[in-house]
């Protein structure tokens, strides 16, 4: 080292020894003369020693602000913002102790989803998160385990008690699909309409991210759990749901302007099937219910990340299969003659079900096209129909079973969908 650089950091050090600052520094374990060296060579172009102090001043304030930061360690699973507002995105956290928080940026490309991350930020009691130091960034990242298997360890029932928890709380929640609700749109506090099942969001380029509020199966509780997909300014939650953004655009498609229907018909794809989600609390209230009189726990959870879990059936657990043991050898017994049946009475079952079978397609095949003929007098789309509703519109006689019915609005809601996709092409 030079003498003349020996010189500059001996005369920042002497402006700067006496300053608050320079003995916070020393509070914190850190050591003011090493910070100052660090940046030497660069505080050595200016020519006034007030730019190099000031400079070293700046170090010293970054160096205290990153003591007071947190070392947060964990696996991320989604992130999510909102659309309008400057918020940054949040980062649900799971640590390995099983415990959850959030992390926060402003940076897109921070965080690759999934991974287990370590990161250094300031924590937000408010909000109990963590927003990211700018700086520091992404201290280690590396790949996830599995998701769907650490969700579901640590997810709570929709029937657990969730007295403790309260808004901005970090849950993994998993149950049975019930319903599906459009997203409502809010202004001043007041509710004025509805997203479209899918939304564009605000990065660049635009992309359409689902907006549906998704609530499962209460059970045998009094817990009313609603997953939110929000509108999305540049997050985007993971959605591990099979044939989920189809679903959504067949809905908009079909159900074009009208939220209500394209969440209907959402919900009759994904009804009944099993999940498993991680967000962040956006309320939760108690409220009495009228029918019941019981107390009821509305929780909604602005979610970053949903995962169909698999069914597994119980597997049989006895498979041996005792060979039978040999019979004693026995005389022979006569082979009686084979009698030929008449014709008539051999084939006549085949064909009584093949005439029935025929039957039962024409039957259905009407239904389909009468179904499409009322769809097409009220301007509704097959797929906003239910069986009470085709039963009265078509006069159904009670012989039919309503399985069938159910089938046969299935088959007209393919067959509208193909005609709306014929007409556009023409």
């Amino acid at each position: 080292m030079s003498t003349e650089i020996e010189t500059r950091i001996a005369t920042i050090a002497e402006q700067l020894k006496d300053s608050n600052e320079w003995k916070t520094v020393e509070k914190f374990g850190g050591d003011p003369i090493a910070l100052i060296t660090e940046d030497v060579e660069r505080l050595m172009k200016y020519r006034t020693d007030k730019t190099a102090v000031s400079f070293a001043r700046a170090k010293f304030a970054k160096f205290v602000n990153q003591q007071n930061m947190d070392s947060v360690i964990g696996v991320v699973v989604g992130g999510v913002d909102r659309y309008g507002s400057k918020a940054p995105i949040t980062y649900p956290v799971i640590k390995k102790d099983g415990s959850m928080t959030k992390v926060c940026t402003w940076d897109t490309g921070l965080i690759p989803i999934p991974s287990v991350v370590e990161i250094k930020g300031k924590y937000n009691g408010e909000y109990q998160n963590y927003l990211i130091d700018e700086e520091m960034g992404l201290i280690d990242c590396k790949d996830a385990p599995d998701i769907l298997k650490l969700l579901t360890k640590v997810g709570m029932p929709v029937t657990a008690d969730f007295s403790k928890v309260g808004k901005y709380d970090t849950v993994v929640i998993r149950g049975f699909i019930k319903s599906v609700f459009p997203s409502p749109i809010w202004e001043n506090g007041q509710k004025v309409s509805s997203h479209n099942a899918l939304e564009f969001n605000e990065a660049e380029p635009p992309r359409k991210t689902p907006c549906m509020d998704i609530r499962l199966e209460s059970g045998s509780g009094n817990n009313v759990v609603t997953f939110q997909l929000t509108r999305q300014r540049r997050g985007m939650p993971v959605i591990a749901i099979d044939d989920f953004i189809e679903i959504c655009k067949d809905a908009v498609e079909l159900c074009e302007d009208d939220p209500v229907e394209q969440c209907k018909f959402v919900r009759d794809g994904i009804f009944g099937r099993e999940v498993v989600a991680i967000g962040e609390v956006s309320s939760i209230t108690e409220k009495v219910s009228e029918s019941t009189m019981e107390p009821v726990l509305y929780i909604n959870v602005r979610i970053a990340a949903i995962y169909e879990i698999p069914f597994n059936p119980v597997p049989i657990t006895n498979t041996k299969v005792e060979k039978p043991s040999k019979p004693a050898p026995t005389a022979p017994k006569a082979t009686p003659k084979k009698v030929a049946k008449p014709e008539s009475e051999e084939e006549a079952p085949a064909k009584v079900v093949d005439a029935k079978a025929q039957a039962t397609s024409e039957k259905l095949d009407d239904m389909v096209n009468d179904i499409i003929t009322v769809c097409r007098v009220s301007k509704k789309s097959p797929a906003s129909l239910t069986v009470e509703q085709v039963r009265d519109a078509l006069d159904i006689p009670d012989t039919t079973s309503n399985m069938l019915v159910k089938i046969a609005i299935d088959k007209a809601v393919e067959k509208w969908l193909a005609m709306k996709k014929a007409a556009k092409k023409e």
